[in-house]
């Protein structure tokens, strides 16, 4: 919410103040001089044009930076690219700023933590600190125990869906569960409230699961050790309650055991298994890399978001804290590209997560 915030403020501001605030931060950007303005003139005219912008003239901006940092505007095709360059104009400046943003954000937050730990934790270990001990664990963004009527899915789209906007946590559960046509309880909660989250019918939702189950159990033992918890999960056995797909918080402090698959990749995968994993995405080396600083710095859900950023050409501004918020993000990114039904997503591979520790979603 703090990136998102920060780019209305700072689209709010006019062009002599938005370079005010570069120069007063420091940021390492500068225009390009009036004679390789003149080189690029028509290149940029050519871009204005296709967006069904202003044409540039002797008056205009533009930054000239790497062409990773301002990936989603690359993505959109609203920059010239020259030898790795991107040109940038004003109006797209806040793309530019906001990588910067997060980035100190990020860093400010970390070295926060450092001091809470080292001076004030103690200290208000009677009043503050057990408060702030239960931030992590509190989820307070939209329910996702009703999609909404226009979210609802068909069975036979499941496939496509999970090609396409899974994020790598439902992707693994739901691999496992094709491969070895069985889950224990914790992956079918994780994976089973997901998919009540992103519109999948009880009655479909009960035939997902007996498909797959009875080709290892069989259809009546499914149907009398397994259908009610399908059943319970929405809220049509037992005390009948609405029950709610997990969120990132609550997957990251799950401890799965020997032979569960639920859990956050990001926080128990092993590094190889993670990197394997990523790879099976197509991701490229550079953003594993970045993925695996995230890790290692015990930022999980900001490694998804740079995975979420990779796969998709463009950031999710607002954090991801919620798998079926990845899921909808998603779906609104490949339905703007016009590429609702997943097509040309890379294609799901398995990934072996044998390794107890870190490594633990391991098979039976």
């Amino acid at each position: 919410m703090e990136v998102v915030l920060f780019r209305h403020r700072f689209r709010m501001e006019t062009s002599e103040a938005q370079r005010k605030f570069m120069e007063d931060y420091k940021l390492p950007y500068k225009p390009i001089s009036p004679a390789e303005f003149e080189m690029v003139k028509d290149k940029l005219g050519q871009v204005a044009r296709s967006l069904n912008q202003p044409l540039p003239n002797a008056d205009s901006l533009y930054y000239k930076v790497p062409f990773e940092e301002v990936s989603e505007l690359v993505a959109g095709r609203k920059v010239f690219l020259q030898k790795g360059q991107a040109y940038v104009p004003t109006s797209q400046l806040s793309s530019l700023v906001i990588g910067q943003f997060r980035t100190r954000l990020s860093k400010a937050l970390v070295l926060t933590n450092r001091k809470w730990m080292a001076t004030i934790a103690e200290r208000e270990k009677d009043r503050l600190t057990p408060i702030v001990e239960t931030l992590r664990m509190r989820y307070l963004g939209p329910d996702y125990s009703q999609p909404k009527v226009k979210a609802e899915v068909a069975l036979q789209d499941i496939d496509s869906l999970a090609k396409a906007s899974f994020p790598l946590c439902m992707r693994h559960l739901f691999l496992k569960l094709r491969e070895e046509h069985h889950l224990k309880y914790g992956g079918r909660q994780q994976l089973g409230l997901f998919l009540k989250g992103v519109g999948l019918k009880l009655d479909d939702a009960i035939a997902f699961w007996r498909s797959e189950f009875s080709q290892k159990v069989g259809m009546e033992r499914f149907d009398k050790e397994y259908a009610y918890n399908v059943r319970h999960n929405y809220g049509k056995e037992g005390k009948r309650a609405d029950y709610t797909p997990y969120s990132c918080a609550k997957i990251i402090l799950s401890t799965p055991g020997v032979g569960d698959h639920h859990g956050c990749p990001y926080r128990h995968f092993s590094e190889e298994n993670l990197k394997a994993a990523l790879t099976t995405l197509h991701v490229n080396a550079r953003t594993i890399d970045e993925v695996m600083d995230k890790v290692r710095n015990h930022h999980y859900q900001l490694a998804c978001g740079i995975t979420f950023e990779a796969l998709h050409g463009c950031p999710c501004d607002t954090g991801i804290n919620h798998p079926n918020q990845y899921y909808e993000q998603s779906q609104k990114v490949l339905q703007a590209k016009g590429n609702v039904s997943a097509h040309g997503s890379p294609p799901m591979t398995l990934v072996n997560a044998n390794r107890p520790a870190r490594g633990s979603l391991t098979s039976p």
